[in-house]
Formats: C-alpha cells, structure tokens, sequence
C-alpha cells in the first residue's frame, strides 16, 4: 500500500496556495523590482490579456495564411 502518499494528506491545508510561500513570493519580487504593488498588479494584468490576445493573432494568421496556400495549390480558390 502507498503509504507515503497517504501519511503525507494531513501534511497539506485546504487552502489554494501556501500562504507562506505567497507571502515569500510577494517579499521577493517587491525587493527584486523595488516598486509599488500596483505597478506588479498591472504587470501581471497585462500579461494576463497580452497571452491570450496572442494566440488569437497567432491563429487567425496561421489559418489565412491557410486560405491563401489553398488558394495558390488550387488556383481557383475552391
């Protein structure tokens, strides 16, 4: 039987993260960029929309020029 696995359940919390290790996270990134919290917020918030925004540009150029190599095979685009 796995025994580790199931000694180290009550090791964990319920929680979504380690707070400590949120709180450690935050200290170091303050000291490392030496700005206000609202500057990392607005970091991370434009990270957050740049990604998927990406991707969408990413597919939307792959699939026209999908059409246009279609296009060029079949000469008549059909």
């Amino acid at each position: 039987m796995p025994w580790p696995i199931i000694l180290s359940v009550p090791g964990h919390h319920g929680e979504a993260a380690d707070p400590e290790m949120l709180a450690w996270i935050k200290q170091l990134l303050d000291h490392a960029l030496g700005s206000a919290a609202w500057v990392i917020i607005a970091v991370m918030g434009l990270a957050l929309v740049a990604f998927p925004v990406g991707l969408i540009l990413f597919y939307l150029t792959q699939q026209r020029r999908d059409r246009v190599d279609s296009y060029q095979e079949t000469g008549d685009g059909t």
